[in-house]
């Protein structure tokens, strides 16, 4: 009897341990190679007890080092399953071990890469005792965004198939096969290249890519001359999405089939670089709302004057693309009528695009912008007119007095003008509807907003506001979110000024249900404050810049509340941390000296980017860097030739997220030469480098990406003909120090066209050779014929041929007809016609034939 008792006894507290032990804990799965805080509360337990108030307790081990501690609020446990909810939850109590978590953690929210066990504990909240547990092991990884080296932002590129090439990411894993996808879509209407990706289909990619260079294949859909293309790569681990590039543009002229016109186009640019000095590159003649000549045009003194222009475009594939989203037949129209209101020019852009897809942010736009550069344009000339006819009359005053004349006439044009105008003139930006704010790179840039951009400077005053909507909600994959942005300060963007900036996004996280998520996304919220200045010296020559700006990104919004001594109380009630949120800064300092004299043009800056560094509306920024920029350019023989070189040096691990810290170098070397009756010359040669420094073990990582370009042409005129012939020269090479995957590309390519002045018929021809020295690779050859004729007065037609083919691998041959008709200088018709014979030895894509039309519509007046 005594022993029956006893085993009574046993089981009474077996069964009542049964009842307050079996709660199972399960933590859903963070993306691969990725552990952030938020992701320790993402939990479902499984009560197969009785009813019970308990609270979790998280863990962070590194080895058999602690690194944080957390407690959440305690909360009633029912019987059965239960999904915690962050405001059960909230607040959590954050204990860190070390000043190296603070920097990492705050930052960033994850922790140095490494592996560490990660363990959630339910605890009853009356006696503490544990009723359950999960613990398992997460590897993190830690890298910065690759660096995109060529084409360049804003390049012209030349070449039928262009090369790609790019920098890694940094530190390289270890025991990990990281590759690449390329991706390329086409920039459209009033884009930037960031929103493009958001919105348009993919015009290409290419996936699993092992090398950091790339030459765009020729059983792609062909790249059309005149558009602007947008770039990006995307960064794999064991076939796993890391991290995005930051995402560049050019401008493709790459078709070799007019000489004449890619001439023309350089030597364009060649007389802007060495006239002006400028440090940028800009091969557009036209604004965003549309050619600024035709605009201008509208300013008289008539009370009212309408223009309008107007373009349709259709084409059609007889077969899907290759690696491409683009559907098979699409069209669009875009309608921009301008009216000027007794000199006050206001622009109405209509954009739609049959190319819309559901899973995408909306392509298609309108806006209505008053473009004050036209007003301010108009104003300055006046000025300049009034000065120059002072000069002429006064050549033998002294310079003072000519000076002191000027400001005089200066002050009595602007007080000549209309009081509606001179309030217009004060603006900088006006536009409702799809606008695209730029304030600094590092705040807002690159986003669109739709709602109004308004920028207004009157006197010394400077205030600027944008807003609202920013993204549209995508069931399962993208939240709807809001922004605003503003700036208020003193004095003029483009001058000497000081202004504060502030930028606030925040997503609806009911905008779609959480449930059908498929990426991993999350509603997050975001604020940045800053300020930047400049500073002109020595009659504007000498310029001196600032910028300083921190953040806050919440990363989950439903995320619980963070309780931590570690953050000011007075901040936690401005801006609610939640324990997805981090906190960082950056800073840049930057000088730009260009002498009026002698043309010369000396930059240089520093700027340093923490790794939490996050501005939603800035989406082009690379974190964890600290940067040094020098270039020097000096033009010589009256602005004939230039010559330019300049030096980088980029710096990762800020907070040490790493074991080693990774540099990357760059050089660049540019000579341009440009005199009427010789060829025109373009040498540039660009070497980068980026490696570690190897400690604890970690192996040592070097990789070489070097790009060199010759770039020749010239227009001949004589009673008889005009010819026009261009050579272009380029080597890419990508090597490491461990020679795995190394890659070099060299292509040479000639173009020539002559036109007939007795006869209305241009002949041209193009041949290019590529070599291609990677491991299975091979190399390549081009040939192009065509021949234009001109039947009647304003049409013009032109067919070719033209052969591409790889050795022993591919070949593509292709028949293309194209004939335009302009009856006035207000409407154009054009028609494209092109067969693709795509033949195959080694399979990858398929043997296919397809024809595409292209045809489109412009007028206006």
């Amino acid at each position: 009897m005594h022993i029956i008792k006893h085993i009574i006894v046993l089981l009474l507290l077996l069964s009542s341990g049964i009842i307050y032990s079996q709660v199972t804990v399960s933590l859903d799965q963070p993306p691969p190679f990725q552990f952030r805080a938020e992701n320790m509360w993402k939990v479902t337990l499984n009560n197969t007890g009785a009813d019970v108030r308990v609270y979790l307790t998280g863990s962070v081990m590194k080895g058999n080092a602690q690194v944080i501690d957390a407690t959440t609020s305690a909360f009633n446990l029912a019987r059965g399953m239960k999904r915690v909810s962050a405001a059960e939850m909230s607040p959590i109590d954050l204990k860190k071990y070390n000043n190296d978590i603070e920097q990492t953690l705050s930052k960033t929210g994850t922790f140095e890469s490494g592996t560490y066990t990660i363990c959630i504990k339910v605890k009853d909240a009356g006696n503490n005792e544990e009723l359950g547990s999960f613990c398992n092991d997460y590897e993190i990884i830690n890298m910065t965004k690759m660096e995109l080296i060529s084409p360049e932002n804003n390049d012209q590129v030349l070449f039928l198939l262009p090369s790609f090439t790019w920098l890694p990411p940094v530190p390289l894993p270890q025991g990990k096969t990281v590759s690449y996808q390329f991706q390329i879509t086409e920039i459209l209407n009033r884009q930037t290249p960031e929103y493009a990706f958001l919105s348009n289909p993919v015009y290409f990619h290419s996936e699993k890519l092992l090398t950091t260079l790339f030459q765009y294949p020729i059983a792609a859909i062909p790249l059309i001359n005149g558009r602007k293309y947008a770039w990006r790569v995307i960064t794999y681990i064991d076939n796993n999405k890391f991290i995005e590039s930051p995402v560049w543009e050019f401008l493709y002229k790459g078709s070799n089939k007019d000489a004449s016109e890619i001439n023309k186009d350089i030597r364009e640019q060649l007389k802007k670089d060495l006239s002006d000095n400028s440090s940028t590159v800009d091969f557009q003649a036209s604004g965003r709302l549309g050619p600024l000549k035709t605009r201008q045009s509208l300013f008289n003194e008539k009370p009212f004057k309408f223009g309008i222009s107007s373009k349709a475009e259709y084409e059609y594939n007889d077969k899907q693309a290759v690696n491409s989203e683009l559907p098979r037949n699409f069209g669009s129209i875009s309608v921009d009528p301008t009216v000027s209101i007794y000199g006050i020019p206001f622009n109405v852009n209509l954009f739609y695009d049959t190319r819309q897809k559901e899973f995408k942010q909306n392509i298609n736009s309108f806006g209505f912008f008053f473009d004050p550069v036209i007003l301010k344009n108009k104003i300055k000339e006046e000025i300049d007119k009034k000065k120059e006819e002072l000069e002429s009359k006064i050549k033998e005053t002294v310079k003072s007095e000519i000076n002191k004349r000027k400001k005089d006439i200066e002050n009595k044009v602007n007080s000549t003008i209309s009081p509606w105008l001179k309030i217009f003139s004060y603006f900088d930006n006006l536009g409702l509807g799809e606008t695209y704010p730029n304030y600094t790179s590092n705040t807002v840039n690159g986003v669109k907003m739709t709602g109004a951009d308004i920028s207004f400077n009157p006197g010394i005053m400077h205030f600027a506001i944008s807003g609202l909507n920013n993204m549209d909600a995508i069931p399962g994959t993208t939240f709807s979110r809001k922004m605003l942005a503003g700036s208020i300060g003193l004095g003029v963007k483009d001058k000497s000024h000081f202004h504060f900036n502030m930028m606030k996004a925040w997503d609806n996280e009911n905008s779609i249900d959480m449930n059908t998520i498929t990426n991993g996304v999350t509603p997050q919220d975001n604020i940045v404050f800053g300020t930047d200045a400049a500073l002109s010296l020595i009659q504007d020559q000498l310029t001196i810049k600032a910028e300083a700006n921190g953040s806050m990104l919440t990363r989950d919004k439903t995320a619980p509340d963070l309780v931590s001594e570690d953050i000011p109380e007075f901040v936690k009630k401005f801006l609610e941390p939640k324990i997805s949120s981090q906190f960082d800064y950056m800073f840049e300092v930057s000088s730009d000296f260009k002498s009026k004299d002698i043309g010369t043009n000396a930059e240089i800056s520093f700027k340093s980017v923490g790794p939490g560094y996050v501005s939603l509306g800035a989406p082009n920024i690379r974190q964890d860097i600290q940067s040094v920029k020098f270039k020097i350019s000096q033009p010589f023989d009256n602005k004939k030739i230039m010559a330019s070189v300049y030096y980088k040096l980029d710096k990762n691990n800020i907070a040490k997220l790493n074991p080693t810290t990774s540099t990357s170098t760059g050089l660049g070397f540019n000579l341009k030469i440009n005199y009427k009756e010789f060829p025109f010359l373009i040498i540039d040669y660009r070497p980068n480098s980026v490696s570690n420094e190897a400690s604890d073990g970690s192996p040592a990582f070097k990789n070489n990406s070097d790009v060199f370009s010759l770039t020749m042409g010239i227009n001949q005129n004589t009673k008889q003909f005009s010819n026009s012939m261009n050579l272009i020269f380029s080597s890419y090479s990508s090597k490491s120090n461990t020679g795995l995957n190394d890659y070099g590309i060299m292509s040479f390519n000639g173009s020539n066209n002559i036109t007939f002045l007795k006869i209305p018929l241009t002949i041209s021809g193009s041949a290019g050779y590529t070599r291609n020295n990677a491991a299975d690779s091979h190399n390549s050859f081009l040939f192009d014929l065509s021949a234009g004729y001109e039947f009647m007065k304003n049409w013009s037609n032109s067919i070719g041929a033209s052969y591409y083919g790889e050795e022993k691998t591919n070949s593509k041959s292709s028949l293309y007809f194209n004939s335009s008709y302009s009856p006035g200088s207000f409407f154009n018709v054009n028609i494209n016609l092109m067969k693709d014979f795509y033949r195959e030895d080694l399979n990858q894509y398929g043997d296919f034939d397809n024809l595409i039309i292209r045809a489109g519509i412009t007028a206006g007046f």
